[in-house]
């Protein structure tokens, strides 16, 4: 399973410079292509350009509780001692 299914090590994860490098070229994408929509560029309202802003906008939101849904993990009570 991936490292990423760790709440901290997903933290971690999105705080690398890395990460938060590709997030932002994401982000560029994503609004490049609102800008293209909103002049009216030609091929921007294809539905596989919306398609794929739409997935941008995902990627760039990506949180926890996202990848704890995808994998169905149980959070942990904090509150409960090991067995």
């Amino acid at each position: 399973m991936s490292l990423l299914t760790d709440k901290a090590d997903f933290q971690a994860w999105l705080s690398q410079p890395m990460t938060k490098a590709y997030l932002d070229y994401l982000r560029e994408r994503r609004d490049h292509l609102a800008v293209s929509w909103a002049k009216g560029a030609p091929g921007s309202h294809l539905p596989e350009t919306q398609a794929q802003a739409v997935l941008l906008s995902r990627l760039c939101e990506l949180n926890w509780g996202d990848i704890r849904d995808h994998y169905q993990i149980e959070e942990k009570d904090d509150e409960e001692e090991p067995a």
